[in-house]
């Protein structure tokens, strides 16, 4: 994808190269770059992916839909017939089957069409599916279906559906924000001071190619995991409210994995934009951090739509203290990024007088060993590229680094 400079700068005034350090932390200067500037990339970069996409599958959606590929069409060649930025695990989906022959390309291509009528895109398409499929309107999880028909008028949706043993009609309302009949299922959903997220168990979660978490998802989500997310959220509303926005603007989705011990874990996929997991874990602390780690992540992976981290050319790896392993400088510059908003965040929260001021020394001491190995191989590389460079500078520069 390729933005031009101007059509970005128009509203911010600054050409776009000079943006790239609003992704590095949570900065007041920049609150209104990345108000603009993260929607628009995601909106420009989906949109161009489902062009793509549809363009490459037509054929074989078209055999097994009706309208479904118009009303595609409708929006990524106007994305802003949208106004609002849609954030979806779909999209990765897409990305992830885009070349893939056994792929069930009419349910990818559906999935992304209902988020889309959520978000107001108004028309109609039918679709038949290969195997039976659980759409989601929203938080809103639909019955199993091997046929759907949506109707979109912009402020309702109606969904018709042949299910497995019985047919339904569900209507959603924006206004309401919610469903009518039907069967459907409401996820869990998280709100708290401008952050809010969809929490997914395994029934809700529809992941192309991902072995690696197979049995591993939770089965439901458990209601005593909500309070730890909002306790989490007033940790940081209390004592590093920069990182509020900074949440809130790319994490939407996030899916649990079952815990392990005492070990928590998260990870972010680059092209699944918004999704982040997570263990269920009973302490908020801990996932207050890894909701600062994974929206890091997701400031680079908008970033590198833009252009990549570095140009290729240095085939060194470099010891990362993280994982215990040495890596190649791309993901040298990721660790840099997001555990020196880490180490910023306990330091904030130990200056601002949390109560566990032990474990933020003890984190914040971790974090200081972690930056003396992975800030060296970002100085003066002639490979990192001005996004690279934009993501590490400022961070070590306000750390005093």
């Amino acid at each position: 994808m390729e933005l031009q400079a101007g059509n970005i700068a128009k509203p911010i005034g600054t050409p776009i190269g000079a943006m790239y350090d609003a992704f590095s932390c949570p900065s007041p200067e920049h609150v209104d770059t990345l108000d603009i500037l993260v929607p628009l990339i995601v909106r420009e970069y989906t949109a161009g992916l489902c062009a793509s996409y549809v363009g490459r599958n037509a054929e074989r959606i078209a055999t097994s839909s009706s309208g479904l590929i118009e009303y595609l069409t409708t929006w990524f060649t106007e994305p802003t017939a949208v106004i609002r930025t849609v954030w979806d695990y779909g999209f990765g989906n897409l990305y992830r089957s885009f070349g893939t022959s056994h792929a069930d390309h009419t349910r990818r291509s559906a999935a992304i069409a209902v988020c889309l009528a959520v978000a107001g895109l108004p028309g109609e398409w039918q679709a038949t599916f290969e195997n039976p499929v659980r759409l989601r309107l929203g938080r809103w999880l639909l019955p199993e279906a091997t046929r759907i028909s949506v109707v979109s008028s912009g402020t309702e949706v109606f969904v018709k559906y042949d299910g497995l043993d019985r047919r339904e009609q569900i209507k959603f309302s924006h206004d309401e924000g919610c469903c009518r009949s039907g069967g459907s299922e409401e996820l869990y959903q998280v709100a708290r001071h401008g952050v809010e997220f969809v929490l997914f168990a395994k029934d809700a979660l529809d992941l192309t190619d991902f072995a690696e978490f197979e049995g591993r998802v939770v089965n439901a989500i458990e209601p005593n995991m909500v309070p730890v997310f909002y306790d989490a959220i007033d940790i940081i509303k209390s004592y590093t409210p920069e990182y509020l926005p900074w949440i809130a603007r790319v994490l939407h989705q996030v899916f649990l994995l079952k815990p392990t011990g005492k070990r928590i874990e998260s990870g972010s996929v680059e092209n699944y934009l918004g999704l982040i997991h997570l263990s269920a874990h009973p302490e908020p602390l801990p996932v207050a951090e890894l909701l600062v780690h994974e929206a890091t992540h997701q400031y680079m992976n908008v970033l590198r739509k833009l252009q990549p981290l570095d140009d290729g050319t240095d085939s060194r790896n470099y010891w990362s203290p993280p994982v215990n392993a040495n890596r190649p400088i791309s993901k040298i510059i990721a660790a840099l990024h997001a555990f020196g908003n880490v180490q910023i965040f306990y330091q904030l929260c130990a200056a601002r007088g949390l109560p566990n001021q032990l474990e933020c020394e003890r984190q914040d001491a971790i974090m200081k060993q972690w930056l003396d190995a992975l800030i060296p191989p970002t100085v003066e590389n002639a490979s990192i590229s001005a996004t690279g460079n934009a993501l590490c500078r400022p961070l070590i520069e306000k750390l005093g680094r």
